[in-house]
Parts: C-alpha cells; sequence; structure tokens
C-alpha cells in the first residue's frame, strides 16, 4: 500500500471480505445474478453476483506497506486499504494465485444519482438498493429514486440498483474519480407494470380455464404472476411472460379481472362468471337472445342430416349471455357422430347431450335419432280448392265453402314406418299464409291458382316439400231459384 505521495505506508488498515462461489451461496433468478445477504451487501466476482461469505480478513500494513492474508486457492476477496474514511484505495477479485499488487490511497469520490422506474405509473421509489457490486458500498433512495453513495474509493465500477418488485438496473464501466461527486445516467429498473390486453374467454364458470394475453407478465425476469377474480387468486395452469392460463375459483361470481407481478397491478378487465346454461338446436337459435323462452328437453334428428346447437348463459347478476364458450359432453348412441356442438348421426338410437363450462352443465338434451327420411306424407290428399273471400260480397251472400285447411304432416322412413314429427312450414307465396301448426289460409281477394307452401321436417330439412295449394273463386249467392 502506497500513501498519497507514493511512499510506502505503514499501519493501513486493509480489509479483505471473502466472496462465496459455491452452489449453496449462489442465488439467482431466472435473468441471472442479484443477490444479498442480511446486510444488504451485494458482491460480484465478475462472473456472476455473489454474497459475502465472511469478513474475518483484516490486518495492517508493516513499515514498509506490505501485507498478506492466508487463503485457500478458491477463495476470493474485495481488498479495502483505508487510512481514514476520505482515503482509500480497494482492489475487487483478489485471490492467492493473484500477482503481487499495489493498492495506491487517495482521497475518495462520491456517487450521486437517481433510480427511475421501467412504467411512469411507479411514483414510490422508497428503498431501493443502490450498490457497486464487489464492495460493501450500498445506498438507500429516497421516495423520489434519488441516492447517494459516500466516500467511494478511486476506480471503475459496476453500479447496480435493485427491488424486489420493480427489477434491476446496471451501469456498467463507471469510474470514479478522487475528490469529483459522480452523477451517473439514471439507473432504469426493468421490471413493468404488467399489462392486460384481452381475456379468452371473457366469461367462464368456476373450474374453466380463461386465458389473458397482455405482457410483462413477470416469467422473463424470474417473477411469479397473480392473476386475480375480484381479489381472489386464481391457479395458474401454464405462464409466459405475454400470456397466463388460469382457473375460475370456486364460488366466484362475475367481477374483474387483473394481474399482479411483485405488488405492480394491471388496469382490470371485466369477467363474468356463468350461473346457468341453456340448449338450443339450430332451428331455435333465435331464442338464446331472449332470456325468457324456455330451452326444449328433446329434439329429433334423422341418420343423413346434421344439426349444430347453440347456447344461452346468465351469469351470477342474471346477465344474459348469448353466445358462451363452451366445451360439450354426450351419453349414449355412439354413432351419433356429436363433436363441437355439431351432430352429425350415422345410426338411430338416442343420445343426450350437454353444455359444459368448468363445473357447470346445462340440462341434458334428449336427442331422438330417426332412420334416414325417404319422403313426406300429408293430409288431406286430395286437397279441396280454398276459397278466397270476396269482401266486395255482403257476408250473408258469401259462399261456404272454406278459405283454410289444416294440414297433417308425416315422414316415411327407409324402412317404409311412418312417423309422426314436429315439422316447419313456410309459405311460397303471398296469397297465403301458414301457421306453426299447418294451418293453410288463403287471403281475402287472391286469384285462383296453386300457390305452394314448404313442409320441413325438423328432423332433416332436406327432405322438405313443396305442396300446392289449390285456391278457386266460388260464384256468390245473388239469388234462390225455388
Amino acid at each position: 500500500v502506497l500513501d498519497m505521495t507514493g511512499a510506502p505506508a505503514g499501519g493501513v488498515v486493509v480489509r479483505g471480505t471473502l466472496l462465496s462461489n459455491n452452489a449453496g451461496s449462489l442465488i439467482s433468478n431466472n435473468a441471472g445474478g442479484l443477490i444479498s445477504n442480511n446486510a444488504g451487501n451485494l458482491i460480484s466476482n465478475g462472473s456472476g453476483l455473489y454474497r459475502i461469505q465472511s469478513g474475518g480478513f483484516e490486518t495492517k500494513t508493516k513499515p514498509d506497506g506490505t501485507f498478506a492474508f492466508n487463503t485457500s486457492e478458491d477463495q476470493v476477496l474485495t481488498l479495502e486499504a483505508i487510512q481514514r474514511d476520505n482515503v482509500k484505495a480497494i482492489k475487487l477479485g483478489a485471490a492467492a494465485s493473484t500477482e503481487p499488487f499495489t493498492l495506491r490511497l487517495a482521497p475518495t469520490g462520491n456517487i450521486t444519482g437517481k433510480v427511475i422506474p421501467a412504467d411512469p405509473a411507479v411514483t414510490d421509489l422508497l428503498n431501493i438498493d443502490v450498490f457497486i457490486p464487489g464492495t460493501s458500498y450500498v445506498a438507500k433512495t429516497d421516495e423520489n429514486g434519488n441516492f447517494t453513495l459516500s466516500n467511494v474509493p478511486e476506480g471503475r465500477f459496476s453500479l447496480v440498483a435493485d427491488h424486489q418488485n420493480l427489477g434491476r438496473a446496471i451501469l456498467q464501466g463507471i469510474t470514479v474519480v478522487s475528490g469529483q461527486t459522480l452523477t451517473p445516467p439514471n439507473l432504469e429498473l426493468n421490471m413493468h407494470t404488467p399489462v392486460v390486453t384481452s381475456l379468452s374467454p371473457d366469461h367462464g364458470a368456476p373450474g374453466s380455464v380463461v386465458t389473458v394475453k397482455g405482457d410483462h407478465f413477470g416469467i422473463k425476469s424470474g417473477k411469479r404472476p397473480d392473476v386475480l377474480l375480484n381479489g381472489v387468486s386464481a391457479q395458474i395452469v401454464s405462464a409466459t411472460d405475454t400470456e397466463i392460463k388460469a382457473m375460475v375459483p370456486l364460488g366466484s361470481v362475475s367481477g374483474t379481472i387483473r394481474v399482479s407481478v411483485s405488488g405492480l397491478e394491471s388496469v382490470t378487465k371485466d369477467f363474468r362468471v356463468l350461473r346457468r346454461l341453456d340448449l338450443f338446436p339450430e332451428y331455435q337459435k333465435n331464442r338464446t337472445s331472449d332470456p325468457f323462452a324456455a330451452p326444449p328437453t328433446t329434439d329429433v334428428l334423422a341418420v343423413g342430416a346434421s344439426r349444430s346447437y347453440h347456447v344461452r348463459a346468465f351469469d351470477t347478476e342474471g346477465r344474459l349471455i348469448p353466445s358462451p364458450t363452451v366445451t360439450w359432453s354426450t351419453i349414449g348412441n355412439e354413432g351419433a357422430g356429436f363433436a363441437n356442438g355439431i351432430l352429425k348421426p350415422t345410426l338411430d338410437g338416442r343420445l343426450a347431450i350437454a353444455a359444459v363450462s368448468g363445473s357447470l352443465s346445462s340440462a341434458p338434451l334428449s336427442v331422438e335419432i330417426l332412420r334416414s327420411i325417404k319422403s313426406v306424407q300429408v293430409l288431406p290428399n286430395p286437397l279441396s280448392p280454398l276459397n278466397p273471400v270476396d269482401l266486395t260480397v255482403p257476408e250473408a251472400q258469401r259462399s261456404t265453402v272454406p278459405d283454410w285447411v289444416q294440414l297433417q304432416a308425416k315422414v316415411v322412413l327407409d324402412d317404409d314406418a311412418i312417423r309422426e314429427i314436429p315439422f316447419w312450414f313456410e309459405s311460397l307465396h303471398g296469397d297465403l299464409t301458414i301457421s306453426e301448426t299447418g294451418l293453410v289460409r288463403v287471403k281475402p281477394g287472391a286469384g285462383d291458382g296453386s300457390p305452394r307452401v314448404k313442409l320441413i321436417p325438423v328432423a332433416d330439412p332436406s327432405k322438405s316439400l313443396e305442396l300446392p295449394i289449390p285456391v278457386k273463386r266460388q260464384g256468390d249467392l245473388s239469388f234462390i231459384i225455388q
């Protein structure tokens, strides 16, 4: 050790701090590196950051300025010669294999700077550690992120800021000059506030899985994200820095979801927790938007036909969700051919289908699978002509021939069995109306002809029948011959 004039400095305290480089002492997160002992002293040997194992090396220089420590080959020391608090010299990474070296005492310098967050929304920057790796020089920031490291020996160092929740920042190669105060660039912490951009789906029953998409979920920084539904932690199924799959907690109600990473929280997104599921066939799809429509308990479909099914849901607050995301379950008829809400049967029989979200299921819908339909049969057959009402003739003089007919439709299956099943009815001409039950009526003043109606079997709409309805205007009773 030399004094400030270059002469050997006797009687100077030299402290050696032993650094630990074993597997038990290295503490690292996924990003690599920063660890601390109870005193908060963070140490580096150049290849990684290690903690102080022991501070038990201390001696004084001989009159000729020399000193020595007895260490094993694998022990690494930070050595500091201290004449006064403001007169020091330092060497990092000294070891038994190191060639003899000289420490020249010099007035110390100071480092004054600022730590800033990655996210401007973070305003509390109190008590962030700022330190020089490989030394015991540590400072705490004030609430604005300002810090000062005093009486730092002259030399070239790295400067690190670290906070458990806000992340870390590293400046390499800063130079402390004797007797001067260094103001380095701002240390910007690398932990961002998590951002949630979407929920898919934005609804689900307890036990279902929701995909949360966004950014800065902490995985790259070795942090564990937390998904909160109304403040209750959800079980995380999988997570990356931009996507988390989480399970809706049991007992949840509709509210909001947010992501928290080390105390930093995203903005919330609305999420509806489902309470009830109802199932409707394709031909009743419009009922999924009607909160008062009763769901059917049965359906019928023929082999060779196909049908999609749709779901109506209500959340825990009674709000209607017309087309929720669900999975499906079936019971019976292995030849039903049911997948993703679409039924394509290949064998006749029966099955029950249900919509499922997590632990919630719709009431099962019983579906009868018929043999394939060969034709449609209609009664009465033949049809008598209908007489349109002539509103210009007094009612007492109008013909008694009816202006309506009640149709009865059945299907003939491929084994010639005749079955009565539900039908839809549709008028194909403006002169006719037809009810849901098949009551056909000709409009007043209609002309003679054969306008058509369409009879559509629910079990297989492709087997529909277009039926001509004879219309013939009858004479009025203008006089009576006796």
